[in-house]
């Protein structure tokens, strides 16, 4: 008994010093019941109680939760489990409303509790009862709605399930209309968000009728956005926007649901392409949240970035970026964070500020780091609470197993507190904080002078680095300029000679014999001056596209022309291979497009066509048109492509390899015809068999 007197006495004079110095309140009186549990439950039992009663006058419900739990630890080291479980059944009328620790917490020791009395799970049926069987059941079920919200809340779905399964078996007991649609539409919801779309519209449909009936419009309006979305993940846009303007119609101004409506709206408007709809939505949705609902305006303020950016409004962009970065700061919602961050990437793009745009994606990475971490930190602090909690409860069971510590327990309740002894032990702790006060002022003023220096040297640094940024920034535009002098001198002065000796080599292939070595030669030399024009081709069109200086010409263009006008310049390869073509073309072959794009997509088609036919082989060029498009099929009887280099055929290579009689080019042909063609707004496309050949397949628009 003497050993542990000055445990109790420890306990009691830092709750003595920390009544003196702490204002009390409901958490002050939890926190004490908690430190004084395995030393003093009695007196935890009275904190406990304390701390119930001024939560309530307060209606704080974290706090009144707490005190539940309190109280219950209480009556289990009593071992009165009923008493124990009723208080906790109390706590969860109030899950939804507290943090999900104390919610944790809170349906631990429910499970402890079943778990002593030989009950494996929470059917709930054993410990909340009524002489009134109706009375019995309501009260079940209102329990498992909470909890079935909670889990909803937490995104355990299956738990959530588990208890709208059996609070709809009570509801079907009761016969009570208003229940059964209660329990239709929390599995509705629930439907949707595990993505069982279909089933969500049977159990919103069993839910819609009683809601209409009782003129509860939120509830209507909830369950027509709910719809809504399904049906618009189900790709069934006509109803979905009926069904979403049906919700709006019966949602509030005033209710948290109208601007979800109006987020909903905006949402489906953007993705059916409609952006002007969809903006105005979502400014009313910003217009309808006021100060509330911060934590939404970050991804709205996305959205709207996105769509001015589409409209390349870039002031207007950056500023709804800059507001989602704001709330997102604000809320630390990383994933809106990094998404804004990335939106701003793309305007510092279209501004040609790409020094800025890399600052602003390195810091989108660091955003992403940040959410993938903090959803980590989330889970182990979950964890954390859950063996905490378990640990504290099985020191309850051993105390309560050890009967001479229980004795003692109970004896030092008992125990008068010395008042000299208390004295002495304040005294000598006011010294203690004093001198630590002392310390550690002197700590923070050292402290402050070192960050003081630290933020000269940076401001130094950064000065420096400003002055080498400059430098570099000279440097780099001095060398853009090279580059564009020496594409103009390789453009101008070295291809016109190039098709000049290709064309005298022509002329003396015909004049050879064939089976002499200088034939070979001069058709080896003929193929290699083709590929030297053809990789200065490539660098040109590669240099344009780097700078973006192509510009559409649309006119009035005769596609039969462009097809003639290529054929020639291939008709010595032509002859040469004695190839043999099958064109079948429309009558009308007049295009609003661009010339030059138009020509050079159909020439490297045709070339390529070409290069892999075999010799009298044959290539078919099939094109059609209808009012708004004009499509165009080359297909060879070439090897073939396998499918690992269809996958990467329209894309820039990723290094280049100098050409060889074996190699053309640097491979920049058919990713730029893919690009040439999705500036024309068109798509291309192929497809090959091994040993049977390829089809190339483009599809333009043929009018303004």
């Amino acid at each position: 008994m003497i050993n542990k007197l000055p445990y109790i006495l420890s306990s009691l004079i830092v709750l003595l010093i920390t009544n003196a110095y702490a204002e009390e309140t409901p958490k002050f009186y939890n926190d004490s019941a908690e430190d004084l549990f395995y030393d003093s439950p009695l007196e935890s039992y009275k904190m406990a109680e304390k701390a119930l009663i001024m939560a309530t006058n307060m209606s704080s419900t974290h706090e009144i939760v707490r005190a539940y739990v309190n109280l219950s630890r209480y009556y289990t080291f009593k071992e009165n489990y009923q008493r124990s479980l009723d208080s906790l059944y109390v706590g969860v009328e109030y899950i939804n409303e507290i943090p999900r620790e104390t919610a944790e917490q809170l349906l631990l020791s429910i499970s402890q509790n079943h778990l002593i009395l030989h009950s494996n799970n929470l059917t709930f049926d054993q410990f909340i009862n009524s002489n009134d069987e109706e009375v019995f059941w309501r009260k079940n079920y209102n329990v498992l709605i909470k909890l079935s919200a909670y889990y909803y809340n937490n995104y355990s779905y299956l738990n959530a399930n588990d208890n709208l399964q059996k609070a709809l078996v009570l509801a079907q007991n009761l016969n009570d209309s208003s229940c059964i649609a209660e329990v239709n539409y929390q599995i509705g919801r629930l439907a949707v968000a595990i993505e069982k779309y279909d089933r969500s519209l049977v159990y919103f449909d069993k839910a819609l009728p009683y809601t209409i009936e009782s003129k509860d419009s939120l509830r209507a309006s909830k369950i027509y956005s709910y719809m809504g979305e399904s049906q618009m993940l189900l790709k069934e846009y006509s109803t979905a926007d009926s069904l979403f303007l049906l919700a709006l119609s019966f949602s509030s101004k005033s209710t948290k649901n109208h601007y979800l409506v109006l987020k909903n709206l905006g949402k489906f408007n953007f993705n059916q392409g409609k952006y002007a709809v969809s903006k105005s939505y979502y400014l009313q949705a910003l217009g309808n949240m006021g100060n509330n609902y911060d934590s939404d305006k970050a991804f709205i303020f996305n959205e709207l970035g996105d769509i001015s950016l589409l409209d390349h409004q870039l002031a207007e962009s950056k500023m709804y970026y800059d507001s989602a970065i704001w709330y997102s700061k604000r809320f630390q919602d990383f994933k809106n964070l990094e998404e804004a961050l990335v939106g701003l990437s793309e305007v510092a793009v279209k501004r040609k500020d790409f020094k800025l745009s890399n600052e602003l994606l390195r810091n989108s990475k660091i955003a992403q780091s940040k959410s993938t971490e903090q959803k980590e930190m989330e889970a182990i602090s979950y964890s954390n609470a859950y063996f905490d909690t378990y640990f504290k409860e099985l020191q309850i069971i051993d105390l309560r197993q050890d009967k001479y510590i229980k004795d003692l327990i109970l004896e030092q309740e008992k125990e008068k507190t010395s008042l000299l002894i208390v004295l002495l032990i304040v005294v000598l702790l006011g010294g203690v904080l004093l001198v630590l006060w002392f310390i550690q002022t002197r700590k923070n003023a050292k402290l402050e002078r070192e960050k003081a220096k630290v933020a000269r040297d940076h401001n130094e640094e950064l000065m420096m680095i400003n002055s080498v940024l400059s430098q570099s920034q000279k440097e780099l535009l001095n060398a853009n300029q090279i580059k564009d002098r020496m594409f103009s001198v390789i453009g101008h002065d070295a291809k016109g000679p190039l098709i000049s000796v290709r064309n005298q080599v022509f002329g003396l292939i015909g004049k050879v014999d064939k089976e002499s070595t200088v034939y070979e030669e001069l058709v080896n030399s003929e193929i290699l001056i083709d590929n030297v024009i053809r990789l200065i081709n490539d660098l040109l069109n590669w240099a344009m596209l780097q700078d973006e200086k192509i510009e559409l010409n649309i006119e009035k263009v005769d596609f039969k022309e462009i097809l003639e006008a290529n054929l020639s310049l291939y008709q010595q390869v032509i002859d040469r291979k004695k190839i043999v073509f099958d064109i079948d073309l429309p009558s009308n072959t007049i295009l609003d497009t661009d010339y030059q794009l138009l020509s050079f997509s159909v020439r490297n088609l045709l070339s390529n066509a070409m290069k892999y036919s075999p010799e009298g082989g044959e290539i078919k060029i099939l094109s059609q048109r209808t009012e708004s498009s004009f499509t165009l099929s080359i297909t060879d009887h070439g090897p073939g492509i396998t499918e690992e280099k269809m996958d990467s055929i329209f894309r820039m290579p990723e290094s280049f390899v100098a050409p060889s009689p074996d190699r053309e080019g640097l491979g920049f042909g058919l990713p730029m015809t893919a690009r040439f063609v999705k500036l024309l707004k068109g798509e291309i496309s192929l497809t090959s068999e091994l040993k049977q050949g390829s089809t190339f397949s483009l599809e333009i628009p043929c009018l303004k």
